[in-house]
């Protein structure tokens, strides 16, 4: 009994000083050989953890706790299967899509910017060359349907390889010609006003005269029809009209404007008016713009007027205008505004009205 009561606290001693020197321990191993003694480890905790072989979490997983923790990955391949998302919609991955995301959670296509972005090394993080709106600001060049943008035109910050299709054009006025011209550079003169072009190693005038006025024609008086077509408005020698089938003449005196012109090339022909019709319904007057002369098409531009009323004695007023580009290949051309193509109607009443106007514009020369 004595050497019982002996023993019991030098078991104590040995049982606490075992703990002891377990809590005071650096290194931990576990093994499969090591389970916890309720089967789950609720929480480990360690200054430096390494972990040989592979680590499988299930669940969420929190690294770093604190703004100024940093996260680091050495390894050489970083592979995601599933997606990413950093900081929500900062930068989102769609591993599964191969799509990428900056500012949008659902990236639509390859790589998808809800925002303005710059490009260049200038650029980026500069708070002086911020990106447009919804925009891209970009320092270098810039290719389009092309691998060697600026290959040709050294210092060229756009280059387009194919057909390019805008609304408008622009180009900013300069007081000289560029210092580096290339064959096929356009620019527009500050001073003088003009469009020139570089080619054959010069530069040479694009547009003589931008909307210069070339010929304009009012009609003196009202003009009646009394065939199906006839020339209304014209120039040259006054007179009467000319049916539509007498083109070229002028025995008649036809009030159809002749000219000749300053330099082939594009001109505009625009016309203004009124128009009274005392018709039969269902037979409609055609006013049509047209040239004798030698240009692409013969016809510029038809509209038709008809009188609902009919023949009553009252007849129907409109006004009428337009205007069309035209291609004249030659220095002789003829235009004038034709009416026709109309029957059972009222010569006395059916008319063009005095001071109906046909005007020619030189646009640009070839």
């Amino acid at each position: 009994m004595t050497m019982g009561r002996v023993r019991q606290p030098w078991l104590v001693v040995l049982l606490l000083l075992g703990t002891l020197s377990y809590a005071l321990a650096e290194d931990v191993t576990l093994t499969t050989y090591y389970p916890s003694p309720r089967g789950v480890y609720n929480e480990l905790r360690a200054n430096t953890a390494k972990i040989e072989g592979d680590l499988i979490v299930n669940g969420n997983t929190l690294l770093g706790n604190e703004t100024s923790d940093t996260l680091t990955f050495q390894a050489g391949t970083l592979t995601i299967p599933n997606g990413l998302a950093v900081d929500g919609q900062t930068l989102v991955l769609d591993a599964q899509a191969n799509r990428v995301g900056f500012g949008t959670w659902t990236p639509e296509n390859t790589i998808d910017v809800a925002g303005g972005m710059v490009v260049g090394a200038a650029y980026a993080g500069n708070s002086a060359t911020p990106a447009p709106a919804n925009g891209l600001l970009v320092e270098g060049t810039v290719g389009i349907g092309t691998a060697t943008p600026g290959a040709t035109l050294p210092g060229t910050k756009l280059e387009v390889g194919g057909t390019t299709l805008t609304d408008t054009l622009a180009l900013v006025p300069q007081a000289v010609p560029p210092p580096q011209p290339a064959e096929g550079m356009l620019y527009f003169n500050q001073a003088g006003g003009k469009l020139y072009l570089f080619a054959n190693g010069e530069w040479r005038t694009l547009a003589q005269a931008m909307n210069q006025l070339v010929a304009k024609r009012t009609l003196p008086a009202d003009f009646h029809f009394n065939s199906s077509f006839q020339y209304v408005i014209g120039g040259g020698a006054g007179g009467l009209c000319t049916p539509h089938s007498q083109v070229g003449t002028s025995s008649s005196g036809c009030l159809w404007l002749t000219v000749t012109l300053p330099y082939p090339g594009i001109y505009q022909v625009s016309w203004s008016g009124q128009v009274s019709v005392e018709a039969k319904p269902g037979y409609p007057l055609g006013i049509q713009a047209v040239s004798g002369g030698p240009f692409v098409g013969t016809g510029i531009d038809w509209s038709s007027y008809t009188d609902p009323t009919g023949l009553d004695g009252t007849p129907s007023t409109y006004s009428f205008s337009g205007s069309k580009i035209v291609y004249f290949n030659q220095l002789a051309a003829d235009v004038s505004i034709t009416g026709g193509g109309i029957t059972q109607f009222d010569p006395s009443k059916t008319k063009v009205h005095a001071g109906a106007t046909l005007v020619l514009e030189s646009v640009l020369p070839f």
